[in-house]
C-alpha cells in the first residue's frame, strides 16, 4: 500500500511495517506509525508558529472575509471548542440560502470595511481587485508605516495575489508564501488564534446580526453587518490588540500550543 501525506491521517497504519520483497537489505524502510507521524507533523506546526510570532510587529492591519446566510447559517471552519468530553452533536443543514461575502479589515485604531462583493463566489482576481481599488488607496492615505496580514484561503495564494504584494508591499506582507516570496513572514496555518478577525470581528458580527427575527432578505442583512461594525469602537480595538499580544507572549512561552484551551 502506498500511503502519502495527501491522502490523509486516517490512511496510515498503526503498525510498523517493513516493505521486503525485491527491496535489497540497504533499501528497506519502515513505515511510522499513526502516533510518530502526528507528533511530528505537530512539531512541525509548532515550529511554524513560534517563528511567526517571533517576527511579529504591533502595527499590523489584519484583514479577512467571511459569508453571512439569511438562514444564520454560520462557517464553522476556524471555530475551535475545547473540552474534555464529546458532546452530544446536532447537525443542521440548509441548502441555496441566500449569502453575502463581506471582506473586512482591523487594525488597533479602525475599521476598514465592510465591502461586499458582488459576486457569489470570491476568486483570486476578484479578490485582488477588491486590493488595488478599494482597500491599498485607503490604508496608504491613513499611513504607509503597517505591514499587511492575510490567512491562507485560496484567493489569497494565487501566483496574482503574491506577484502584487510582492511589488506593492516588499517585506510588508504576511501569508502564506513560497520560497520566492517577499514576506515579512509567512502565516503559520490553523492558526485563527493569532487573527483577530477570527478571534474576536467576526463572532461579534454575526451575534450581532443574527438576533431574532432573522432577516429576510440581503439588502436587510447588510443593513445589520454595517450597524454592528459600527458599533465596535476603538477603546474596543484597543483592548483586541492587547488580547492578541497576550496571545502572541502565550505561544512564545508554551513554543506553538494553541491556546484556546488555556
Amino acid at each position: 500500500m502506498r500511503t502519502t501525506y495527501a491522502d490523509g491521517i486516517g490512511c496510515l497504519k498503526k503498525q510498523d511495517v517493513c516493505a521486503k520483497g525485491k527491496l535489497a537489505e540497504g533499501h528497506m524502510f519502515q513505515r511510522k506509525t499513526l502516533k510518530e507521524f502526528a507528533a511530528r507533523m505537530n512539531e512541525a506546526h509548532e515550529n511554524r508558529r513560534t517563528k511567526a510570532v517571533g517576527s511579529y510587529k504591533c502595527h499590523k492591519k489584519r484583514y479577512d472575509e467571511s459569508t453571512f446566510n439569511i438562514s444564520g447559517k454560520v462557517n464553522r471552519y476556524n471555530s475551535r471548542t475545547w473540552g474534555t468530553e464529546k458532546p452530544s452533536t446536532v447537525i443542521e443543514h440548509e441548502r441555496d440560502s441566500a449569502k453575502v461575502n463581506v471582506f473586512c479589515a482591523i487594525s488597533s485604531r479602525k475599521l476598514y470595511g465592510p465591502f461586499f462583493f458582488s459576486e457569489r463566489s470570491v476568486t483570486s482576481n476578484v479578490y485582488l481587485d477588491m486590493l488595488e481599488v478599494w482597500l491599498m488607496p485607503q490604508l496608504d492615505s491613513d499611513s504607509t508605516d503597517y505591514t499587511f496580514q492575510q490567512d491562507g484561503a485560496p484567493p489569497h495564494w494565487s501566483t496574482e495575489v503574491h506577484k502584487f504584494l510582492n511589488q506593492y508591499l516588499p517585506k510588508r506582507w504576511i501569508g502564506r508564501s513560497g520560497d520566492a516570496d517577499n514576506v515579512f513572514c509567512s502565516w503559520p496555518p490553523r492558526s485563527p488564534d493569532l487573527t483577530p478577525c477570527d478571534f474576536f470581528q467576526w463572532g461579534y458580527v454575526k451575534d450581532r446580526v443574527y438576533v431574532p427575527p432573522m432577516p429576510k432578505t440581503i439588502e436587510e442583512l447588510k443593513v445589520r453587518i454595517c450597524n454592528a461594525l459600527a458599533s465596535v469602537t476603538e477603546q474596543m480595538l484597543q483592548n483586541v490588540w492587547r488580547e492578541m499580544d497576550y496571545h502572541l507572549d502565550v505561544v512564545r512561552v508554551t513554543k506553538g500550543s494553541h491556546i484556546e484551551h488555556l
